[in-house]
């Protein structure tokens, strides 16, 4: 790969060819154009404790040379370089802002600022595409999954699920944020859409951590995608679809009130219904167990990977998900 230099507006919109550079607030970044077709943004480390997508956007920016595409291919491996080399969810540096939080709301400071200007003022009026990939970090693990953010059955839900397929994960989440439950706004998914992009995210596990299962799924499901979009020929066909999943309220929240260790009692993927107790409350006063029950019926998709709870009495804290099955307009297995 070529020596880093300041990256410009000009590196991305230029002629054809590779170009390995550094933006504001030491963002790595790397482009290849060659022939026509559509401006793709690829992103890992938005936060710096989800590793998955900075090993596989590493290594496709090692692979740009030698990559047939037709179109442009952005690579940002480190979205945010402060949090990943601290392997953090924030950088240190930037008092706890939280980089998947700040666009285009005019709140970042510091590097988040640098950097979130940078990707809104240069990158996604360009972009046709966004793929952002995730895990749950260290406080989280999910089923590995692909995501899109839209409300169930709306026109963006179903143009995208085409692609959700592509991306071939076991799981395919759809987020719903519009009743504010799930912090969309301020997500680079969600800023990029305001540019008319399209945007596809993951949850590929966490608890800190990768697996093979994790990096399977992302480095395929990449490849696929890119050649669903047209960027490029794609991998190998996808694997039969796996459960489509909605994720949008308080009804798929799994609650604790008080502090305590965290049993899990159902495995992650597990079918599970309402009421059934999918993990159970150790109280740090030594009371009796308390379950922590589905609030509808649907799969077992998300559970705290830190082990304790550390809520009071005052309100209650969400642990895990389960996210109810749609069937509608998606394939079985």
């Amino acid at each position: 790969m070529a020596a880093n230099s300041p990256m410009q507006i000009s590196d991305i919109t230029g002629a054809q060819g590779v170009r390995h550079g550094i933006g504001p607030g030491d963002l790595p970044i790397s482009v290849k154009r060659h022939g026509e077709g559509p401006t793709v943004l690829l992103v890992g480390g938005t936060h710096g404790d989800e590793y998955e997508g900075q090993i596989v956007v590493a290594q496709m920016v090692r692979r740009l040379d030698a990559l047939d595409i037709s179109g442009t291919l952005i690579c940002l491996p480190r979205h945010n370089p402060g949090a990943c080399l601290a392997g953090r969810r924030t950088d240190p540096a930037d008092a706890g802002q939280d980089i998947n939080r700040v666009y285009g709301r005019g709140s970042a400071t510091g590097r988040a600022k640098l950097i979130s200007d940078f990707v809104t003022d240069a990158i996604l009026p360009r972009a046709d595409w966004v793929i952002d990939l995730h895990s749950g970090g260290v406080s989280h693990e999910f089923v590995v999954s692909g995501n899109v953010q839209a409300a169930v059955g709306s026109d963006d839900d179903l143009t995208m699920r085409p692609y959700l397929h592509a991306f071939g994960a076991p799981f395919s989440l759809v987020f719903d944020g519009s009743d504010h439950s799930m912090p969309h706004t301020g997500t680079l998914e969600h800023h990029a859409k305001s540019f008319g992009a399209h945007a596809v995210s993951t949850e590929l596990g966490g608890g800190g951590r990768v697996s093979a299962a994790s990096m399977a799924a992302a480095r395929d499901g990449v490849m696929r995608l890119l050649g669903a979009i047209g960027l490029m020929e794609g991998g190998a066909p996808p694997p039969s679809p796996g459960p489509l999943l909605e994720m949008s309220g308080e009804r798929h929240t799994v609650t604790c009130a008080a502090a305590g260790v965290i049993e899990p009692v159902a495995q992650l993927g597990d079918a599970v219904t309402r009421g059934q107790t999918v993990a159970r409350l150790h109280p740090d006063d030594l009371s009796a167990p308390v379950d922590l029950t589905a609030q509808c019926t649907g799969i077992f998709a998300c559970i705290a990977a830190t082990g304790r709870c550390d809520a009071d009495m005052e309100g209650n804290t969400v642990i895990g998900y389960v996210c109810e099955t749609i069937t509608e307009g998606w394939p079985a297995r």
